[in-house]
């Protein structure tokens, strides 16, 4: 933390006085700033560096379902549904 590294947003060219952003980093960069963690897989959706909305990871999908005909030709359908 605080170390090696310096960035001076104001040198970015375009960028007044009011002008806001967001730093996206594994780990805090400072350590007088707030930071929020995010739970990995996790989207933001930032706009004029506010976030407007995190939306967490979607469950994973389930196993389609099998349809089998076991034993003798001419048996019932059978379908096993995983879940």
């Amino acid at each position: 933390m605080d170390a090696d590294l310096k960035v001076n947003f104001n040198d970015i060219q375009g960028l007044g006085p009011d002008a806001r952003m967001a730093v996206v980093a594994t780990e805090p960069l400072t350590r007088d700033e707030l930071w929020r963690k995010a739970t990995p897989g996790t989207l933001w959706v930032f706009r004029a560096g506010e976030l407007l909305a995190s939306f967490p990871r979607p469950p994973a999908p389930r196993p389609p379902c099998r349809a089998s005909s076991r034993g003798a030709p001419g048996r019932r359908l059978t379908a096993e549904l995983h879940g």
